[in-house]
């Protein structure tokens, strides 16, 4: 059944399989203290309700509401809840590949002396994000619970495209894990919170018009340009200054695609105060100058020297009609 192959591949390149949703109560009889288990494919879980202990690799995790675990296949592992408290699980068998989805049934784990490494479906290397690639545990994960519960229904429930919708949900769920693993631990005193950056790009995509830069938004939050830069780019995949950048392209698309504002007048309301310089850059981006875009057309010959040359007419500052 299994396949000892190593997969290498980015995290961008993974493409789930959910085999198995579950919501259930940790109890001494299904795990009894004896009981270490393994799993022939990959294990993800939330603590919905209540407290407990998670051993893995025979490290035990404390968990309660809003811990998010994640570990791989062959990772051995116990659950137990607190005394005199109920622990309620959400979880998800899964892969990270298509290799195997025709296992559509849930595989139990089995006991550690009875576990075959043979048995293992995939072994995965993610190489852009080494992190991912160890036993994964978050606090505070509190997203992942409404998720997670619309993955428990749909899996209950059994609709046509089922597969697909419960694949596509899990894959929504593993990007912001993703980017959570990037930033690191939140209890960590040297992290900086997601809700930290989600204010950043708040902050870009309210102030993107005005004169920003690194240096002027890090201050803003009161950490060091390089840092902030830094978490930007875990977050997002693009430095602070390529995600400003961007945002205000994309900007300048909607209103370039929408209106019948001058091009010199978009670059200014977008945060370029130089239209040559929007030109290019925008260009660079999208491979196509804003003339064209808004004419729907890109000619092969089309300049930039030509386009900055109609800017600075008048004429072509007038809007249409």
């Amino acid at each position: 059944m299994g396949n000892q192959r190593i997969i290498r591949c980015e995290f961008s390149q993974i493409n789930p399989f959910v085999r198995y949703v579950q919501r259930f109560k940790v109890t001494k009889d299904a795990y009894p203290s004896y009981l270490h288990v393994q799993a022939c494919d990959c294990r993800l879980f939330y603590a919905y309700e209540g407290s407990g202990t998670i051993i893995l690799n025979r490290i035990s995790y404390q968990v309660s509401r809003g811990t998010f675990l994640l570990w791989k296949s062959g990772v051995p592992y116990h659950m137990s809840s607190n005394d005199n408290d109920t622990l309620i699980l959400l979880g998800c068998n899964f892969d990270f590949t298509q290799n195997h989805s025709s296992l559509k049934h849930p595989i139990p784990p089995v006991r550690v002396q009875n576990f075959d490494p043979k048995d293992i479906l995939e072994n995965i290397i993610l190489t852009n994000n080494p992190a991912f690639n160890e036993i994964v545990v978050l606090n505070n994960m509190f997203f992942a619970e409404s998720i997670l519960l619309d993955m428990y229904n749909e899996f209950k429930a059994q609709k046509i495209f089922c597969q697909k919708r419960l694949n596509s949900m899990l894959l929504s769920l593993l990007c912001l894990v993703y980017r959570s693993v990037s930033l690191g631990n939140e209890g960590s005193s040297k992290a900086i919170s997601t809700t930290r950056i989600d204010e950043v790009i708040s902050y870009i995509q309210e102030h993107y018009a005005g004169n920003l830069t690194n240096k002027s938004i890090a201050k803003q939050f009161n950490y060091h340009p390089n840092y902030l830069s830094k978490q930007i780019l875990s977050y997002t995949g693009k430095s602070l200054y390529q995600y400003l950048i961007s945002y205000r392209i994309a900007r300048a698309i909607d209103i370039l695609t929408t209106t019948n504002v001058p091009i010199a007048e978009i670059a200014e309301m977008v945060g370029f105060a130089n239209p040559s310089h929007f030109c290019k850059t925008f260009r660079q981006k999208t491979g196509v100058t804003p003339s064209s875009l808004r004419t729907r057309e890109a000619p092969a010959d089309t300049s930039i020297d030509d386009e900055i040359d109609q800017i600075k007419q008048p004429s072509a500052t007038k809007p249409k009609g």
